[in-house]
């Protein structure tokens, strides 16, 4: 037995219009359609890397294109996801 304590962290970054078309919503304002990329996702990276951790971002299919920060959380993955 070992004292590793480990975990793995994953984020779902769904944009707000995916919660208004799943929950009959309407249109999701034009301002708020890319608040989870401008104020989320940045929260979480400065958390993250305070807190010496990471974590991989999991993104909606069209929101791939994105570029997250190069902190090295999970940039690879999205890099192959979209080749």
């Amino acid at each position: 037995m070992t004292d590793f304590q480990g975990c793995a962290l994953s984020i779902d970054v769904d944009p707000l219009r995916c919660y208004y078309e799943i929950h009959g919503l309407g249109h999701c304002p034009d301002d708020l359609k890319n608040l989870v990329f401008e104020k989320a996702v940045p929260r979480f990276l400065e958390v993250l890397d305070t807190l010496g951790v990471s974590a991989t971002f999991f993104l909606v299919g069209q929101d791939v294109d994105r570029t997250l920060p190069n902190t090295g959380h999970a940039q690879e993955l999205a890099q192959t996801m979209i080749q």
